[in-house]
């Protein structure tokens, strides 16, 4: 944003989020949905490419990089991701940081691991796969790959309702 000379008021134009909070965001203090990302991004005129890049090149991020690495059994390249990430976040113990850290370590499990999921992860899991229209499909891909193989049979039920009810809501008139 300052690199583009954009003021903290600019920059949340059209976004419901204050400029405060952006500032907070700035200082990694909060978090910032994808709702409020899409009008602040297309603000400081950042294209999708250019966004998915930068995510991608930094070390600091949960990235496609995991989920590739995930899908091809590649256990090392998770770990160094994984260290990555607690390298550029130690400090950081916002929710959403430290779900990205169950995930990297859930993606590191083998997938015959006979292990299961405890209440506190199962709750986790559940507030984070409630589909909406901005789901970041990667990380809930992710998370319903990685974590759901080890989740019991209540959570399995919760997130298949869910995702029964949201595609409901499309018709062949919607989509």
């Amino acid at each position: 944003r300052k690199n583009r000379g954009l003021t903290l008021e600019e920059a949340v134009v059209g976004a419901h989020y204050s400029p405060a909070a952006l500032s907070r965001f700035e200082r990694n203090e909060t978090d910032l949905s994808v709702e409020d990302a899409v009008p602040i991004i297309a603000n400081l005129q950042i294209t999708a490419q250019n966004f998915k890049r930068f995510m991608d090149n930094n070390d600091g991020q949960l990235t496609t990089q995991l989920y590739t690495a995930f899908f091809s059994h590649d256990k090392a390249a998770i770990v160094k991701l994984a260290a990555g990430f607690e390298a550029a976040h130690k400090d950081d113990h916002r929710p959403t940081t430290d779900y990205a850290r169950f995930l990297f370590r859930i993606s590191a499990v083998d997938h015959d691991s006979p292990i299961h999921l405890n209440h506190q992860q199962e709750a986790a899991v559940a507030r984070f796969l409630n589909p909406f229209p901005g789901w970041n499909i990667g990380v809930h891909q992710l998370t319903m790959a990685a974590a759901m193989r080890f989740a019991s049979q209540d959570l399995l039920g919760l997130i298949t309702a869910r995702l029964d009810a949201y595609q409901q809501l499309f018709t062949a008139e919607s989509i």
